[in-house]
């Protein structure tokens, strides 16, 4: 699964600044992708209905495990 594309919200003010969150989510199993896709389209529906949300995205490394 390759990195989602950059889903944009709302266009970004120069003159503002902003807050930005990164994590690293490592799973335990590849049993555990399929529950864990699920999960992300889940939260990338209440994201997209977020006030005050400039953009966001998901890299997935599947071999790894890790998004």
């Amino acid at each position: 699964m390759p990195a989602l594309l950059w889903a944009t919200q709302q266009e970004i003010d120069r003159e503002r600044q902003y807050t930005a969150m990164a994590s690293r989510l490592p799973l335990k199993s590849y049993a555990s992708i399929p529950g864990f896709t699920r999960d992300t389209m889940r939260i990338r529906r209440q994201l997209a209905h977020s006030p005050g949300l400039v953009g966001y995205t998901l890299n997935a490394q599947l071999l790894a495990k890790t998004f």
